[in-house]
């Protein structure tokens, strides 16, 4: 099976990330989830973006892994990455 894993940098800016997710399930990185609704979120880095991600809406309908101190930092709000 392929997947696509996308980041936040200009590398993707001529990329048409709905022709992908047709493709495969794509897992994306922090702000990717204000552009597209990626199937998975993977939210690593500053602690502005982990608690932006952790006060939004989409991590109510949606699975967003981290590591275990942003877990712990927010309970109930994040999965442990594999």
């Amino acid at each position: 099976m392929t997947a696509f894993i996308l980041g936040n940098g200009i590398s993707r800016k001529n990329i048409d990330i709905n022709v992908l997710s047709t493709i495969g399930p794509v897992y994306g990185c922090n702000a990717l989830y204000r552009d597209f609704t990626p199937d998975f979120l993977v939210a690593s880095g500053t602690n502005d973006i982990i608690k932006e991600i952790a006060n939004s809406q989409f991590i109510k309908d949606n699975v967003v892994y981290s590591n275990s101190i942003h877990l712990l930092e927010y309970p109930g709000k994040f999965y442990l990455v594999p």
